[in-house]
């Protein structure tokens, strides 16, 4: 599934980045700071992903039940 990351600036919005690291639907995403965040997903991983970096940051597996 794919994710998109937006920015609002000064009246301006743009797309920055999109990110393709869960196999099924995001249910969930918080911010850590203004680049960094964390997804989960019905595929019952947490990804942690980075503004400007193609590749995941850390995956969290084992998780049983849905998360949100």
């Amino acid at each position: 599934m794919e994710l998109l990351v937006w920015r609002w600036r000064m009246n301006t919005l743009r797309r920055t980045q999109n990110f393709e690291f869960h196999s099924d639907r995001v249910m969930d995403v918080d911010w850590r700071d203004f680049d960094t965040f964390a997804t989960s997903s019905a595929d019952t991983k947490i990804n942690i992903c980075k503004v400007g970096e193609n590749h995941l940051v850390k995956t969290f597996l084992g998780h049983k039940l849905l998360l949100q």
